[in-house]
């Protein structure tokens, strides 16, 4: 795996995609920043990188069914920290959260040629000012923490290679909201207590009827 650091990056998504499509980069390879000027979240909206926060993107063979990758990729990051003595929680459908529930990363994938996943993840560093948002951020680092990139990055790429097992179940085990009365909105709202990870990735929420929803797309939010 090729790690490259550039010093500031419009989008480390779009400047992996274009490396490999131009083949400037070949075989396996990672681009990230502490810059990042004009990342995206779902649904195209604008990403917020905090100073000093990292952007970094890399390819990885599709996880199967394909809806999944997003929430698999999100259980290695977590396990990847946990081994380094860091821990954050997940929140659906691809949400870095601390153990309070804070926003401190996303992940967002797409299809790339020859049954790949590109995926593009922001995580806040170090503790910022903040701006007025509509859900409360975190910050994986104390000010005066040092936090090796590069070690992070390399062992993370070889846990992403270990896939010989349940990731529904390993999501479950990191998800912050387990159990807690939910909203998920961005269409209909739909209420109800989140139970689990449906196979394809989707929300299965129980109704205050008691029938178990599958929700398949929106934002998760708390009433």
């Amino acid at each position: 795996m090729q790690i490259i650091q550039l010093d500031e990056c419009h989008s480390t998504q779009d400047s992996l995609k274009n490396q490999l499509r131009e083949g400037e980069l070949k075989g396996p390879a990672c681009i990230y920043t502490h810059n990042q000027t004009s990342g995206r979240g779902r649904r195209e909206k604008k990403w917020h990188h905090f100073k000093g926060s990292l952007a970094f993107s890399f390819v990885t063979p599709m996880f199967q069914p394909i809806t999944f990758s997003p929430l698999a990729i999100g259980v290695v990051i977590c396990e990847t920290l946990e081994s380094m003595g860091k821990t954050l929680r997940l929140k659906w459908p691809n949400d870095l959260v601390t153990e309070e529930g804070k926003k401190v990363g996303g992940i967002l994938s797409e299809v790339f040629q020859d049954a790949q996943v590109l995926a593009g993840i922001g995580i806040n560093l170090y503790p910022s000012e903040l701006k007025s948002f509509d859900y409360p951020h975190g910050f994986l680092l104390n000010e005066d923490e040092e936090f090796d990139i590069e070690k992070f990055l390399t062992k993370l790429f070889e846990n992403l290679s270990k896939r010989d097992r349940n990731f529904g179940t390993a999501w479950n085990q990191f998800c912050f909201h387990i159990g807690k009365e939910v909203v998920i909105v961005d269409q209909e709202p739909i209420q109800g207590t989140f139970e689990s990870l449906g196979k394809s990735g989707e929300a299965l929420i129980r109704l205050p009827s008691g029938e178990l929803y599958p929700v398949f797309t929106g934002s998760l939010r708390f009433p």
